[in-house]
């Protein structure tokens, strides 16, 4: 029996599926969102008083799934912070003055959210709405003589709606804030925070185990 080939495409037909490849790469990335830290801020925001010692810090790899460049957030909050005039990176604590060890714990969504979303992609193109939050929890220890002496804590959260209608509305994620901005928003409500605590002061010590609970940990 003589071989069969393949039939061959009609042109009109090729073309149209380049054009529905082309439709569904417009309308994939069709979501908007935003950032935000949890919590409202404890200050009003006044500027700290500026201090002359040198602060030495670390900021750990932020992992997890990344949409914004967090990590930098929190590196250009700590070396242009309005305490400290000056700072240098070392990765271990100092015997004789501050360090600072900043890190991003990842919160990933519910896995219902992203088994929904998945689906909903692949199988219905986005024709149906989805949400996905999800964020980290960043943390700043301070150590004084390589002794802790305070951590802080900063849920920093993101929200994403996605939908095929939603596409016209992309323009609202110029609007809200990015992963960097509240990386580097968390990085300076530290500083407030810490400078009215007396944390960043030389005769700084760790509070009393019972006051501990209330305060700021991992």
């Amino acid at each position: 029996m003589e071989p069969q080939w393949p039939p061959v495409r009609a042109p009109r037909l090729v073309l149209g599926r380049y054009v529905l490849s082309a439709v569904l790469l417009a309308v994939l990335p069709a979501c908007f969102g935003g950032w935000s830290i949890k919590e409202p801020p404890r200050s009003s925001g006044a500027p700290p008083p500026q201090r002359e010692e040198t602060l030495y810090y670390k900021v750990d790899r932020v992992t997890g799934v990344t949409i914004g460049d967090g990590e930098s957030g929190l590196r250009d909050g700590i070396r242009e912070n309005r305490v400290f005039a000056n700072v240098a990176q070392l990765p271990e604590p100092v015997d004789n003055g501050l360090w600072v060890h900043a890190r991003a714990v990842y919160r990933a969504p519910h896995i219902a959210t992203l088994v929904w979303a998945y689906v909903d992609y692949l199988v219905f193109y986005a024709t149906l709405p989805i949400w996905l939050n999800g964020g980290y929890d960043i943390h700043f220890r301070v150590y004084r003589d390589a002794e802790m002496i305070r951590e802080y804590e900063y849920p920093a959260r993101y929200w994403m709606f996605g939908w095929v209608v939603a596409l016209p509305l992309m323009w609202i994620n110029a609007l809200t804030d990015s992963e960097y901005d509240t990386f580097r928003e968390a990085t300076e409500r530290f500083f407030i925070d810490a400078s009215e605590d007396g944390v960043f002061e030389p005769n700084a010590k760790p509070p009393p185990e019972d006051e501990y609970e209330g305060l700021p940990k991992a």
